[in-house]
């Protein structure tokens, strides 16, 4: 292995692998070229590991070595078809999904406004319910008058709750 004090990198044990390859040195070269793949490995570029196992596999003398390096490549395509698999997955996913619509838009607009009817309606029948409440300053309406205005507001109120559950499905 070359020395552990340099700089780890892929590139530099690609550079350590071709001096090898020059200096006839098969062994260190394709030691050198697997750990370049394993850089290559950790930092998720599976294409460039691939290509550098390949090179230490082709330069490669001994059997464990060469075992060895097959075992990492097969690893990898297996961890490539996988990916490769997910994004397929996701790309059909996002075909066949369809655009949120402008009904979708509305159906939202409308849960809303019958949400905030309600609650308007239900306190103005709270409102009109109580007649201490208004201290009979609205007009001259009697007791019985507020009473039966109370009712229809909260009726109405129970209508449009009723509306909004039943839209929220």
């Amino acid at each position: 292995m070359v020395e552990e004090s340099h700089k780890k990198d892929a590139d530099y044990f690609e550079k350590y692998a071709r001096i090898y390859l020059r200096e006839k040195n098969y062994g260190k070269a394709a030691k050198s070229y697997e750990s370049a793949g394993d850089y290559w490995e950790k930092k998720g570029e599976i294409r460039n590991a691939i290509k550098d196992y390949e090179d230490a596999l082709r330069h490669a003398l001994e059997r464990e070595d060469q075992d060895r390096i097959k075992g990492k490549m097969e690893e990898l395509h297996f961890e490539r078809g996988k990916i490769l698999s997910r994004l397929g997955q996701i790309k059909h996913d996002i075909e066949n999904k369809k655009p949120r619509s402008r009904s979708h838009h509305n159906l939202l607009e409308d849960k809303l406004f019958i949400f905030i009817s309600s609650i308007t309606i239900l306190s103005f029948a709270l409102f009109f319910s109580l007649f201490s409440l208004t201290g009979n300053a609205i007009g001259m309406l009697t007791k019985n008058d507020f009473k039966w205005i109370g009712v229809c507001f909260f009726l109405c109120g129970l209508v449009f709750a009723f509306f909004y559950l039943k839209r929220r499905k």
